[in-house]
């Protein structure tokens, strides 16, 4: 069950790209841009990828319900 559903407009993606980028960032904020740009399901997501992955590829826990 899907229970948020993150949808990122080109340019949100883009603003979230550039704070991967970039090395001045505290490791919260960057965490977060990573997690939203993996989470999108509009269009512009060239690859799906599954809660469960990005939680393990980045060392996060999932939210529980």
């Amino acid at each position: 069950m899907t229970r948020y559903k993150v949808t990122l407009t080109q340019d949100g993606r883009e603003d979230l790209q550039g704070i991967t980028r970039k090395g001045s960032h505290k490791s919260q904020k960057l965490l977060n841009a990573l997690t939203r740009l993996n989470c999108d399901q509009r269009e512009f997501q060239e690859k799906k990828v599954k809660n469960e992955d990005i939680s393990r590829v980045l060392q996060i826990s999932m939210k529980k319900n």
